[in-house]
């Protein structure tokens, strides 16, 4: 039965996807099959996962609903795209061979997923949200407790932030706003395109298999990464791209991590096939279609995370020297007219649906207003500037570009001083001390200024510098606007994150900010600089035979090539076989089965960041989370009690000893009785503030779930 929904899940993605690539690309030299192949993929389910968000967030979340919306959006499709639909008829048996082959080594690199649930990080809420969508059709969460608990006593389980907001605002775990405490009704805090998708295929699959979800769309990025290398660097110089991609511990680790970030890549990588083919379709037919699909793929990123908006940065100023060196097309005009509404659409699902979040995440990335303020001014004056003084700047910029002697040696000097200042002396200053987090909050050293440093732990400090020069040949060796248009892009996410990389002890967790555009751009570049020494040593002869430097120089690179990928490998080691989700969603099942219906959870201090989450959302478990111990041999505990109902409906207490300690300290006359004891096993990499991990920790402990009773003092 499984295998015959999963079918359907695959011709509900593809249907629409292929469709729409029919209608959009209307040229015969503009995609090759494999391409199309792909696209029809990546479109369908970028179309499954925004519908799955309209729904959700208009409250209007049903598989029947959804699957309405599915049916006309491919029957509006079908109709616009009738006399091409048959194009992707032609697919070819080698196009067909590398789709099975990267499906299969996908599958054994990223499968099984991690089915991780635990609310103390954003990795597990996503899960929750998506069970939640499934199940209730909508985001808001109803949380019973919060509406009963008097406001005299909303502080002993409630936690009130103002430093990253606005205005006040009272949080359950740090990811659940509460807007409205008489009714109990909370917000996740995130983007929700991802786990829209996720409920999508719980909604097909069912809850326990939505996290199939992230092998699907790390599938995707590693088949878009090769296809947008091959059209970049051509096949064979793809082919180790791909596997450096494939192998690195960074995607071996998130490509099993339910974060939204190799959603992310996927459709970054998928923008930037279409982008690139439009580009080089200099105006022939088609090239429209494209500039429409790409500015649709960047605006669902925009909708799947929110730094992803950065991008329009760096795009607006390659299209400003377009403009000024010889002037945007009409298909330019569509792309950019595109893009610029789909992030408005973004910025006012942000602001409508999101806004806490999103004025917290910009407000951390950017610091003062003044800031914003002044990019504005800046691209604003840029943009009048070329409209009045167009044709003055055209001449200027004919004559830097021809000005090759100049600016060359000019694009070096300042990649070198960035990487030796980034790598050598920005580490030497006194690091800033902060604080992590603000309901478990801990302080400790920013390492900021050891970004880059940090950053070989994972590609190694020559393939750090060799990400810089590969970009100073990317800029300086004569290419298209579309490839420099991908270049300037990630070197303008990797000069964006070098700088400001938030929580950066928290290795690898934090490393996932790099996932999305940094690396994938960084692998390109490494590889185009190889390419490139090869292609320059076949000008150079060595003892008078002309083919020798080429030989060596290909030698050289190999050697490279196999030197990152043991450095990987090695790098990934720890990962082979990880199971980072251990056996918490068994363990939520059991208590969740132990708890009365209608009865209420109370978790101590170290457990409710991790069940509160999924107990809720998952299996409907009210439940609320001690900010303090100490407050169950306290008079205000018998208040709580009270408002829960007590000795009207059962209420639980959930405990971790090894955390919290034997003893519980019931105040009198309550006490507890055992009602079941849990063995909680995970195994996880290991949480380092100072080198790369490198080993696994083992996590086993016990947990005990109590009913409190009236009766004498607790005999625990």
């Amino acid at each position: 039965m499984i295998v015959l929904r999963a079918l359907s899940l695959a011709l509900i993605i593809f249907i629409p996807g292929w469709l729409g690539v029919s209608l959009c690309d209307r040229g015969e030299n503009t995609l090759d099959n494999g391409e199309r192949l792909y696209l029809a993929f990546a479109l369908g389910t970028g179309i499954l996962s925004l519908w799955a968000l309209v729904l959700a967030l208009f409250s209007a979340y049903n598989l029947v609903a959804l699957l309405l919306a599915w049916g006309l959006t491919s029957i509006a499709l079908a109709l616009a795209a009738r006399r091409r639909a048959g194009r992707l008829k032609r697919l070819k048996a080698r196009d067909l061979s590398l789709a099975l082959a990267i499906v299969v080594i996908a599958l054994v690199l990223f499968a099984p997923p991690w089915r991780i649930v635990f609310g103390w990080s954003d990795v597990g809420v996503y899960a929750n949200i998506a069970a939640h969508i499934e199940e209730e059709g909508e985001l808001s969460v109803e949380n019973r407790v919060a509406s009963e608990v008097q406001e005299e006593r909303r502080d002993l389980l409630y936690y009130q932030e103002e430093k990253r907001t606005a205005s006040p605002v009272y949080f359950e775990n740090q990811f659940y706003l509460i807007d409205d405490f008489d009714s109990g009704t909370m917000r996740p805090w995130f983007y929700y395109l991802w786990p829209s998708l996720m409920a999508a295929f719980a909604s097909f699959l069912g809850v326990s298999a939505q996290y199939w979800a992230i092998t699907i769309v790390a599938l995707l990025a590693l088949w878009g990464f090769f296809l947008l290398a091959r059209r970049l660097l051509g096949a064979r110089w793809a082919i180790a791209a791909a596997v450096l991609f494939a192998l690195s511990p960074l995607v071996m680790y998130f490509a099993h991590y339910t974060t939204s970030e190799m959603m992310n890549i996927f459709l970054f990588i998928s923008a930037a096939l279409c982008l690139l083919a439009y580009l080089q379709a200099g105006g022939r037919a088609g090239g429209r279609g494209l500039a429409v699909l790409a500015a649709f793929f960047f605006t669902l990123g925009f909708l799947c995370r929110v730094d992803f908006i950065f991008v329009l940065a760096p795009i607006a100023l390659c299209y400003l020297a377009r403009q000024l060196s010889g002037g945007t097309t009409s298909d330019d005009r569509w792309f950019l007219a595109l893009l610029s509404a789909g992030a408005a659409l973004s910025v006012l699902a942000g602001l409508l649906f999101s806004r806490v979040y999103f004025q917290s995440v910009w407000k951390s990335f950017l610091g003062s207003p003044s800031w914003v303020l002044l990019l504005g001014i800046l691209l604003a004056a840029a943009v009048l500037m070329a409209i009045i003084c167009g044709k003055r700047l055209e001449k200027l910029v004919r004559k830097l570009t021809g000005a090759r002697s100049i600016w060359v040696p000019a694009v070096w000097v300042v990649l070198c001083g960035i990487f030796v200042y980034l790598y050598f002396i920005r580490p030497l200053g006194a690091e800033e001390i902060v604080g992590y987090g603000f309901i478990k909050e801990i302080t400790g050293p920013s390492y900021m200024d050891q970004n880059l440093v940090r950053w070989a732990w994972y590609l190694s400090f020559a393939g750090v510098a060799a990400v810089f020069a590969g970009y100073g040949t990317w800029f300086t060796r004569r290419r298209g606007f579309g490839e420099h248009t991908l270049g300037f892009i990630g070197f303008a996410y990797l000069l964006f994150y070098a700088w400001n990389m938030r929580a950066m002890p928290m290795h690898i967790l934090v490393m996932r900010r790099l996932v999305p555009v940094v690396f994938a751009m960084a692998v390109m570049a490494i590889i185009y600089g190889l390419e490139s020494l090869v292609d320059i040593a076949g000008f150079f002869e060595i003892g008078g035979r002309p083919l020798l430097a080429r030989r060596i120089s290909s030698i050289l690179a190999l050697g490279f090539v196999l030197y990152l990928l043991f450095f990987s490998v090695n790098a990934s080691i720890p990962i082979f076989g990880l199971n980072e989700s251990g056996n918490q969603v068994e363990l939520c099942e059991e208590i969740a089965a132990d708890v009365e219906d209608g009865g209420t959870l109370i978790m101590d201090y170290n457990l409710g960041d991790l069940f509160g989450s999924p107990l809720r959302s998952m299996y409907g478990v009210e439940n609320a989370w001690l900010k303090d111990n100490s407050i169950l041999g306290e008079e205000d505990f018998l208040h709580l009690l009270a408002d829960f109902g007590f000795e009207e409906r059962p209420i639980y207490l959930l405990w971790r000893p090894q955390a919290s300690g034997d003893h519980i300290g019931l105040v009198e006359p309550l006490r507890a009785e055992l009602v079941s004891e849990y063995r909680f096993q995970e195994e996880s990499l290991e949480k380092s503030f100072e080198h790369r991990p490198s080993r696994r920790t083992v996590l086993n402990e016990e947990l005990l779930l109590l009913l409190i009773q009236n009766g004498d003092e607790s005999r625990m």
